[in-house]
C-alpha cells in the first residue's frame, strides 16, 4: 500500500487545526503537508497507530475524520475517512487561503474495520494492507455504525466477543443497515457459527484459517458486494 500512497502528489501547507483523538482527547496541531488520500500533522498529542482523529479546520464548522497510520518524532500521518462534497469544499477553501493548489477530489482509501479487544490481528492487518486497504481498528462496539458512516468502510472483521459483548446482535444490525461484507475471525470454540451464517456473516477460526486466507475471502465478498 505504500506504493499506492506515493501515487498522490503532496502539497506543502501550514494550517493550524483543532483535533480530537479517539473522540475524547483534544488539542491543537499543524497540517504541514497533504495529498488526495492523507495528511501529516505536527502535534504534541500522544496517538497510537489506528487511532481515530477528527480534524476541525479553521473557520469551518465541518469536521473531517482520519485514521493514524504512522508516527514520527515530530507528529503523525493519517489517512482520510469518507468525505462528502461539503468536506472537500471546506478543505479546498483552507488550501486556497494558504495560496496552495486547490484539492477538489479527496479520495479516501477503501477501509476494513477490525473490531477486537486484543491485538491478535497483527498478521491480518499486514495482509489487508498488502491488499491495498486502510485498516481502522476499534474496541468500542458502540461506535461501529458511526465509524462506518464517517470512513470509507468496505468490510468488517470482528471477533466473536468484544468488550464482554457478543457481537451477533451488533453485526446483524450492521448487515441490516449497510449490507457490508462481515466476517468473524476468532479463536473461540463456543462461537455459534450457524447463527452467524444465517445472518450472512461468514466465520473463520484462527486455528485452521490463516490470515491470508481470511483476507482473500473478505476481498472476494467485497468484490461481490
Amino acid at each position: 500500500m505504500g506504493a499506492e500512497r506515493r501515487r498522490y502528489a503532496r502539497i506543502a501547507v501550514d494550517i493550524d487545526v483543532e483535533i480530537s483523538v479517539q473522540i475524547d482527547k483534544k488539542g491543537n496541531a499543524k497540517v504541514v503537508n497533504i495529498s488526495k488520500s492523507d495528511l501529516f500533522l505536527e502535534a504534541d498529542l500522544h496517538v497510537n497507530v489506528g487511532n481515530l482523529i477528527v480534524i476541525k479546520l479553521p473557520g469551518q464548522e465541518i469536521m473531517i475524520g482520519a485514521s493514524v497510520r504512522r508516527i514520527t518524532a515530530t507528529g503523525f500521518g493519517a489517512e482520510f475517512g469518507r468525505m462528502s462534497d461539503k468536506h472537500r469544499e471546506a478543505l479546498s477553501a483552507c488550501l486556497t487561503k494558504t495560496g496552495r493548489t486547490e484539492v477538489s477530489s479527496i479520495a479516501p482509501l477503501p477501509t476494513v474495520m477490525i473490531v477486537s479487544d486484543l491485538s491478535i490481528h497483527a498478521s491480518l492487518v499486514g495482509e489487508l494492507e498488502l491488499s491495498g486497504f486502510a485498516v481502522l481498528e476499534t474496541k468500542n462496539v458502540e461506535q461501529v455504525l458511526s465509524l462506518i458512516s464517517r470512513f470509507n468502510v468496505v468490510g468488517i472483521v470482528s471477533d466473536y466477543i468484544v468488550g464482554g459483548k457478543a457481537m451477533l446482535p451488533i453485526l446483524t444490525r450492521v448487515k441490516t443497515v449497510t449490507n457490508l461484507p462481515v466476517i468473524i475471525y476468532s479463536n473461540r470454540y463456543d462461537l455459534p457459527q450457524a447463527e452467524f451464517v444465517e445472518k450472512g456473516i461468514d466465520c473463520f477460526f484462527k486455528y485452521n484459517t490463516c490470515s491470508k486466507c481470511a483476507v482473500f475471502h473478505l476481498n472476494k465478498r467485497i468484490s461481490e458486494a
